[in-house]
């Protein structure tokens, strides 16, 4: 090996990779798909793709929510509800059991998130035993942590099904 094709870091006020005698940019690899670092710890952001702000990716979350009730429905039970948070953008999941009524705008609070833009679609899906429905016109509410839908069934006990995008504010 010569001198000319070995790589580097150099580490002075910011750590720069090297190939050779020379500072480069977008020629070497940190690790090999055989030989991988194992953690990356980060205080602020990191770079996928370019080096614009339009891709820093500076927040990444995963957790679990509580869903309530605000308004137009008993809520009977929760069932695993969880969340995964990417940049502004919030991906949640869960399953709650209720007592629904047609007509009657029910409202699901306890997402993780205020919701950064009011009536953004969601998929709520309700199981009624048999078929799995999907309830039309499911939206954020506004800015607040909460979820809108209405119902098009009466029934006791059904299994409603949550997934929702959204972004923060």
């Amino acid at each position: 090996s010569t001198a000319s094709n070995r790589t580097g870091l150099s580490f002075g006020g910011s750590i720069t990779p090297r190939l050779g005698q020379a500072s480069v940019d977008n020629q070497v690899d940190l690790g090999t798909s055989s030989f991988r670092f194992k953690d990356l710890y980060l205080s602020g952001g990191v770079y996928l793709g370019g080096t614009g702000a339009a891709n820093k990716l500076d927040d990444y979350e995963e957790g679990t929510w509580t869903p309530s009730v605000s308004s137009g429905f008993t809520l009977d039970s929760t069932q695993a509800a969880v969340y995964r948070k990417v940049g502004d953008v919030v991906h949640v999941f869960g399953g709650i059991t209720g007592d629904v009524s047609d007509g009657t705008e029910a409202i699901l609070a306890g997402l993780p998130f205020s919701c950064g833009a009011g009536n953004e679609p969601v998929i709520i899906t309700f199981n009624n035993g048999s078929t799995f429905e999907y309830i039309p016109r499911s939206r954020t509410n506004g800015s607040q942590p909460q979820l809108k839908f209405n119902p098009q069934v009466t029934a006791n006990n059904i299994q409603i099904l949550i997934q929702a995008t959204y972004r923060t504010s």
